[in-house]
């Protein structure tokens, strides 16, 4: 049993560590190890247990896990996603506070400022000038994967099967979000409709 076998190391010293173990499960040994150390778990390892919520949380194979979890905590870890999340309803329709928590978010996570202000722009024209005046409550969530790249606002809404940003009668706003957004998915699911964006 090995716990956080590279913790503390120098890259030397982890070489070192992980030939003996190698040279280890070469004769057959088996071995359970704890490690927050993803690349030393991914080339090291013949089973991955990805551990919350009080127990085995997901597990597999390192290819099944490292490039294909399943799970959306196991995603978050593995990819790296940092996520921001405000709700905007009839009891707190705080717009400034909204932005001011955006701008902190993007801000605290190092984000350029080029992605930050196209982040906060889709936020703010999707939120404040198509979904909450026609319905009144909006579930907006902002996430981005160090490993992936990849940026993504997601909106979510009460209602009927509606893409929010298809039948938006405010032009200039939906121009602003076809412009700046990659990818836009409209789901529908158990009464809650969901535009993802991606940058």
């Amino acid at each position: 049993m090995f716990d956080e076998p590279t913790s503390a190391l120098d890259p030397t010293m982890v070489g070192e560590v992980m030939a003996v173990m190698r040279s280890l499960a070469k004769t057959g040994l088996t071995m359970l190890v704890v490690t927050h150390e993803m690349s030393f778990a991914k080339e090291i390892s013949s089973r991955v247990f990805y551990m919350d919520e009080c127990g085995i949380y997901e597990q597999g194979t390192p290819k099944e896990i490292f490039e294909h979890p399943q799970k959306p905590k196991t995603q978050e870890f593995i990819y790296r996603i940092r996520s921001f999340n405000y709700k905007l309803d009839t009891s707190n329709p705080d717009y400034v506070a909204m932005l001011v928590s955006i701008d902190n978010f993007c801000f605290s996570h190092g984000l350029e400022k080029k992605t930050a202000e196209k982040l906060r722009l889709i936020a703010e024209e999707l939120v404040l000038n198509i979904i909450y005046p026609k319905f009144g409550a909006c579930d907006l969530s902002i996430s981005f994967s160090e490993q992936l790249g990849r940026y993504e606002v997601i909106a979510k809404y009460p209602g009927d099967n509606e893409d929010a940003l298809a039948t938006a009668e405010d032009e200039l706003a939906k121009a602003i979000i076809l412009n700046t957004a990659g990818e836009i998915v409209h789901n529908f699911t158990d009464g809650v409709n969901s535009l993802k964006l991606a940058l």
